[in-house]
């Protein structure tokens, strides 16, 4: 009996093994269920997780477009202001009451002191007032700028400078916008700029490609427009890139020669419209030095005025016309050289023409930087002479849409990083000057073209006998020189 139950005792009996089993079927089904619902709180979190994410993306997007359309507001009370400045540039008025002489409001200056204006000469008076009326009618045209190339993201080139052709400037307020197709012109942004370099007759090339390499803003294109072949350009560039590709990051350099020069001063222009694809160009002559930093002053000075200036390092004022029942030999500025016509020379001042430290001018030289969409308004614009006076034809055509001249002078405290300047003619041309261009031309067809513009409209700063009977009297004057005196046979061999 004993064994019989030790036997039985040793062996599972049929109800453990079903409670054996109830307790693994509870287990696994407290498993399953704790990894479903595991799962579930973590779906659950990551949707609420989205949620807020997205409510937060929602509050960015409406914080944005608040600030894009407070934005938009100042741009525009900004842009009327340079509006309603542009139409105010006026020669001197006369009051009939009183029979004085309004002065033409001066610009100010950072560096300079501005003198006392001259007053107009009595017999021009009645002309310059009924000048002055006509020029009040005249509005400026409207620009039209390139959609930022991304909408989305590049709110800032979007709010200072995107237009529409029915307004001067118009904002895109939505950051929903997706970007243009790829095939589209649009505007890279406030930190595009491309470089046109000249050549003509000066060695300069190597010196100022080592100055663009170092420039705190990297253009992204190097163009180099030849004229003629009095330089070997091409391999100067081959040794500057081979030696200079190790230890900088070379912005591609093009080379267009024009064996013969019929665009004139203007083929470099050509080649700044047509080849560049930045938003800004920076336009030198041959014999322009720069600092560091000046790409960076100019691409930031024009981005933060909405690009209605033409900046330059360089600038000229026009002070008086030549007006031949005056004087026929009366230069234009007595300290400069006179020449046959009764102008002044080139070599002093520029023909005469004032040059100012810093603030707005009536015309830029030696180099012009600005917003490339404004060229085609000019390259567009009949052209007065191909001889010379690019410069005054495009401070001129530029003018009508609002768009004047600016020169940024030499900083009195200069940056401790860099230095933010550029000079022409006393740097890189000094040495070399008898190599410029503007020596073999002739001093006559320029001293016409400024009449001629002034005939047309162009509105001067300080120039008191700057009207349309002067101007008149001037162009006639140098339409009916001897032509022998002023045929090509007698220019200056360059």
């Amino acid at each position: 009996m004993t064994k019989k139950k030790q036997n039985g005792a040793g062996q599972p009996s049929w109800a453990k093994f079903i409670l054996l089993s109830i307790a693994a079927a509870l287990i696994l089904g407290y498993l399953f269920l704790h990894q479903r619902l595991w799962t579930m709180h973590l779906r659950t979190r990551l949707l609420v997780e989205t949620d807020l994410q997205q409510q937060q993306q929602q509050q960015q997007q409406q914080q944005q477009q608040q600030q894009q359309q407070q934005q938009q507001q100042q741009q525009q009370q900004d842009h009327s202001q340079l509006l309603k400045q542009s139409q105010n540039r006026q020669p001197p008025r006369v009051s009939a009451a009183t029979d004085k002489t309004v002065v033409p409001r001066k610009y100010q200056e950072n560096d300079d002191n501005s003198s006392e204006q001259k007053p107009c000469d009595i017999e021009n008076r009645q002309q310059m007032a009924s000048d002055t009326m006509i020029k009040q009618e005249k509005l400026p045209k409207q620009i039209e700028w390139l959609p930022p190339c991304n909408t989305a993201t590049d709110t800032g080139a979007s709010s200072t400078n995107s237009t529409s052709p029915s307004t001067t400037i118009t904002t895109s307020t939505s950051t929903s916008t997706p970007p243009l197709p790829f095939w589209m012109e649009c505007d890279p942004g406030p930190k595009s700029i491309d470089v046109i370099l000249t050549v003509y007759k000066r060695s300069n090339l190597r010196l100022q490609l080592e100055m663009l390499v170092n420039q705190t803003l990297q253009p992204q294109n190097i163009f180099v427009y030849q004229s003629e072949h009095y330089v070997k350009v091409e391999p100067i560039v081959q040794a500057f890139q081979s030696e200079y590709k190790a230890d900088y990051k070379m912005p591609p350099i093009h080379v267009l020669q024009a064996p013969v020069d019929v665009a004139g001063y203007h083929g470099r222009f050509y080649m700044a419209y047509t080849m560049s694809r930045a938003r800004y160009v920076s336009i030198w002559d041959d014999d322009v030095s720069a600092g560091t930093g000046w790409l960076e002053r100019v691409a930031t000075f024009l981005n933060e005025h909405h690009d209605m200036y033409i900046a330059s390092s360089g600038g000229r004022m026009v002070q008086s016309l030549v007006d031949p029942n005056k004087s026929s030999s009366a230069p234009i500025v007595s300290k400069n050289k006179k020449d046959r016509s009764g102008g002044s020379s080139q070599e002093s001042n520029t023909f005469g023409m004032l040059a100012k430290r810093h603030g707005e001018v009536d015309f830029c030289v030696h180099n012009y930087n600005l917003r490339r969409e404004l060229l085609r308004y000019w390259l567009g614009a009949p052209v007065q002479t191909y001889y010379t006076g690019e410069d005054m034809q495009l401070a001129f055509v530029l003018q009508q849409y609002g768009v004047h001249a600016y020169k940024l002078g030499r900083k009195l405290q200069r940056n401790e990083h860099y230095d933010d300047w550029a000079d022409g003619a006393k740097g890189l041309g000094a040495n070399n000057r008898n190599k410029a261009s503007y020596k073999k031309k002739r001093n006559e067809p320029r001293q016409w073209l400024i009449c001629k513009l002034v005939a047309e409209g162009f509105q001067t700063i300080d120039c008191p006998n700057c009207n349309a009977t002067v101007a008149k009297r001037c162009m006639d004057y140098y339409e009916n020189l001897d032509h022998h005196v002023l045929s090509s046979s007698n220019e200056k061999k360059g």
